[in-house]
């Protein structure tokens, strides 16, 4: 598990990302994702669970539609082995940031600004 404070320095360097509670009250990471279609949502859904499956470590991820303002898909990981954030966290959510600007064409993962191509 990482300390805290390691945790909230890392944070500072990834845009977007946050320490959260889960559900059970576990520390997490946690960021939310604007897409513009409900199909790019799955698109994108389906591009993490091949790096999640390729990395063993699975995230949480939920879909939220918007009806005509887009769809969030909300991402929370942590190691579920330990009940913490490990380094396999940070790693994973670093994959999702990369898999997610490329699709939107964008280099902040809270660009709500943009339009589907």
């Amino acid at each position: 598990a990482l300390d805290k404070s390691v945790i909230v320095e890392r944070l500072g360097q990834m845009l977007g990302w946050s320490l959260t509670l889960d559900d059970q009250g576990v520390q997490a990471l946690h960021c939310d994702f604007w897409i513009p279609s409900y199909k790019g949502a799955v698109d994108f859904i389906q591009a993490v669970c091949v790096e999640a499956d390729r990395l063993n470590h699975h995230p949480n991820l939920q879909i939220t539609h918007h009806c005509v303002d887009g769809v969030t898909v909300t991402a929370k990981t942590f190691t579920h082995a330990i009940s913490a954030i490990s380094e396999f966290d940070f790693k994973l959510a670093h994959l999702v940031n990369q898999l997610y600007m490329p699709m939107h064409h964008c280099t902040q993962p809270f660009d709500h600004t943009l339009e589907e191509n």
